[in-house]
């Protein structure tokens, strides 16, 4: 197969998988993914409606460089070589030059999703989107392009030996040292983005040049890297999938602490019931976890430039609500996964039902806590609103009608 057929083969297999998901979504998509994308879209819409982001401020016009050649610059690594078929691809007979241009194409994607979301706020102000647009198009075109070439470049440096940039490092951790220019790449194209948006927004003159001149640098160096990664493709990816790997403990297997820190508060059944929950929920129901910190950070930003609109204290609470539905959600998963079979466990163990309801309860409101605190916190400071106190409280009664919910499944009819 040529280049081009795999670039459209690749290309194909994108879209089926992404029409299966929008066909017959699973829990993962609608409440991983789908749910903090609308929280994080309603938020910017009325953060927009309170007031227009460029008459308000002009920090916004520059600030928007930053927000999308630091997004990118996060999430290069993983667009690029955090796949789960890459190594399949590679046996099946996918080239290294195609498959890098595919995924040097996904991160470019990833930059268009993140510019348009942060046009939302000026949609809702009724504002002008021509200068934003460019702005963040300039800052979107050179992160991605800079990120493609230097991971190339970063690859390259990784499976040939030793690098300058690890001569710190190699003398305390010989294998961490090599993979240092990975640890480096992210700062080119952050800086890149951040420089070619500033100049985008101050010389407002020769703005449509410098977007559509992002885009042609861009683009070539999306090529470069491409050029760069094909000859040492089939050697770093699988180093990239040895990196992922993480040994299992020492012991050969998981070990369970109970009695150590926060467990200690709890009987020593009930403290094992907490940490066997805690572990299993971390490896069935990440998403739980992550839902919190969309809310927590968009939530954070709100409350401190907008915390004394109702608007804005309505969403935070609404999104609050949102994401303690989400972990209720897994708290029950959890009874549901008891049902199936492990139920006997505890039976074996001789854990009763309150101390099974404790252990959970701990568990599920240690959850809502790292979503509760981190806002009540900002609630406190700038919404000018009465009730932070409670927002712990709320989340001990979610977690306790979760761990009702929950053991009740977990029972067998």
């Amino acid at each position: 197969m040529t280049r081009r057929s795999q670039v459209s083969l690749l290309a194909s297999l994108n879209r089926l998988r992404l029409a299966g998901s929008a066909r017959h979504p699973n829990a993962a998509i609608i409440i991983g993914v789908t749910l903090p994308l609308l929280v994080i879209v309603s938020a910017l819409w009325i953060i927009g409606s309170i007031g227009s982001p460029l008459q308000a401020d002009a920090g916004p016009s520059a600030t928007i460089g930053l927000v999308v050649s630091g997004t990118l610059s996060f999430l290069a690594y993983g667009v690029l070589f955090g796949g789960g078929d890459d190594l399949f691809l590679s046996h099946v007979g996918i080239r290294a030059a195609p498959w890098y241009l595919e995924r040097s194409s996904r991160l470019a994607i990833a930059g268009v999703l993140t510019v348009s979301a942060l046009l939302v706020p000026y949609v809702a102000a009724g504002a002008p989107i021509a200068a934003p647009l460019m702005i963040g198009s300039t800052a979107g075109a050179l992160a991605t392009g800079g990120a493609s070439l230097m991971y190339a470049m970063a690859a390259r440096a990784t499976v040939g030996g030793s690098s300058a940039l690890g001569a710190g490092i190699r003398q305390f951790d010989a294998s961490l040292a090599k993979a240092a220019p990975l640890v480096y790449a992210p700062l080119l194209p952050f800086l890149a983005g951040s420089f070619g948006a500033a100049a985008a927004s101050s010389l407002s003159s020769f703005r449509l040049a410098i977007a559509l001149g992002s885009v042609v640098a861009g683009a070539a160096a999306v090529a470069l890297g491409v050029r760069r990664f094909a000859p040492v493709g089939g050697r770093f990816l699988p180093r990239a999938s040895e990196m992922k790997f993480a040994p299992p403990p020492e012991s050969k297997g998981e070990v369970f602490r109970v009695g150590r820190g926060l467990s200690a508060l709890l009987p020593r059944r009930a403290a094992a019931v907490w940490v066997r929950d805690a572990a299993v929920a971390g490896r069935r129901f990440g998403w739980a976890a992550r839902v919190s910190w969309p809310i927590v950070i968009v939530s954070f930003v709100a409350l401190a430039r907008w915390g004394d609109s109702a608007p804005t204290r309505a969403w935070v609470a609404t999104a609050v609500g949102i994401a303690l539905v989400i972990q209720s959600g897994a708290v029950v998963g959890l009874g549901l996964l008891e049902r199936s079979g492990p139920r006997w466990i505890d039976r074996s163990a001789g854990a009763r039902w309150r101390e099974r309801f404790l252990g959970r309860w701990a568990y599920s409101w240690g959850l809502s806590l790292w979503l509760l605190v981190p806002v009540a916190l900002p609630w406190a400071w700038w919404s000018g609103a009465p009730g932070a106190w409670a927002w712990p409280l709320l989340g001990a009664l979610s977690a306790a009608v979760a761990t009702t919910a929950s053991l009740l499944n977990a029972e067998r009819r």
